[in-house]
């Protein structure tokens, strides 16, 4: 998965049936049908109507051959941007975010879609949540292996002034790194990783450094059970979504490993739910973190539902007083 691979995931494909995307979908037209390309043309001509380039606008709406020209439209779009005042420009990203994520949910039992942003109103079963308490101890500092070698400590700190002075990373970057160098401010955060699964994410790293880690990835036994059993190693908590019916503190590791997960397209409503209980519930302060990716159009879907998930955290931080933040990994490459 590259960057490349990320771009062609822009919606510029065909016709799809309501019947092929269950749960988060593309608005549909007045005949039922989903379609991505014309999604996406509506999402950057509303761009660039508010940029003031209403010939740019009209010549996305009219494009009949939007899957294989629309980069060309984007990169005018973009260059518009660039011209443009900063508070126009920005007021153009705002408006295509918002056309982005006007999409639909629809139930898996069977009854009409409604808008994405009502999801949250369909009576849903709701997640529990399993605990399990690693016995391990915490580590003290990172280690990074690089060209061969280990670096900790000094050497750690001398590499990342190197790259910057080099231009290879930014210099806050540089030092929110030495910051985390310091595992010891891990212990009493909660992260909430939505893509836990993603092998770049950090749910390994952080239960390690002893941090609450509440993981949201798909329904896959095996690697729960894998994961459940690390954890036991570490010095940190794992939390995981499960059935209401099971005990949060259920012994049958085996029995949990076959349930636990969700799936984030088609169990949005509840998954935002439980996201928000664990921003409540925690004890200090909580990131939560973004590692999805899927092809094609999959990708733009679970992108909407990851930000239904984004947005009740923070409504659910706003109205506990709780401390959040948010990270993003937008794609391998740029890792």
């Amino acid at each position: 998965a590259n960057s490349a691979e990320r771009d062609t995931a822009t919606p510029n494909s065909g016709p799809i049936s309501s019947r092929d995307m269950p749960g988060v979908c593309f608005p549909a037209d007045t005949e039922g049908v989903r379609s991505t390309s014309a999604f996406g043309k509506e999402v950057f001509s509303a761009v660039a109507a508010a940029l003031g380039d209403e010939p740019l606008a009209q010549a996305i709406v009219s494009e009949k051959d939007w899957r294989h020209t629309y980069n060309a439209h984007m990169l005018k779009v973009f260059e518009a941007q660039l011209r443009a005042d900063p508070a126009v420009a920005l007021a153009s990203l705002k408006k295509g975010l918002e056309k982005a994520t006007a999409m639909d949910f629809e139930p898996k039992d069977g009854t009409p879609a409604v808008p994405l942003a009502a999801a949250g109103s369909i009576d849903v079963k709701p997640f529990g949540t399993w605990a399990i308490h690693g016995t391990g101890n915490a580590l003290k500092t990172i280690s990074v292996p690089y060209n061969g070698s280990v670096l900790s400590g000094a050497s750690l700190s001398f590499q990342l002034d190197k790259w910057v002075r080099r231009g290879t990373m930014e210099a806050d970057c540089a030092e929110a790194i030495k910051e985390g160098v310091r595992l010891d401010t891990f212990k009493g955060r909660t992260f909430i990783l939505i893509g836990a699964g993603s092998e770049l994410g950090p749910l390994r790293p952080l239960l390690l450094a002893g941090a609450t880690v509440a993981a949201v990835a798909t329904r896959k036994p095996q690697r729960w059970a894998e994961l459940i059993e690390f954890a036991q190693t570490t010095a940190g908590t794992l939390l995981l979504p499960v059935p209401s019916g099971v005990a949060s503190d259920c012994p049958d590791v085996a029995a949990v490993a076959a349930v636990a997960g969700a799936d984030i397209l088609a169990e949005t409503p509840a998954l935002a739910a439980w996201v928000a209980g664990v921003v409540r519930s925690s004890a200090g302060p909580v990131t939560l973190g973004t590692y999805l990716y899927a092809d094609g159009e999959a990708n733009v879907r679970i992108t909407a539902a990851a930000d239904v998930l984004t947005q009740a955290a923070m409504r659910a931080a706003a109205a506990s007083r709780r401390e959040l933040s948010l990270a993003y990994l937008p794609s391998q490459t740029v890792a």
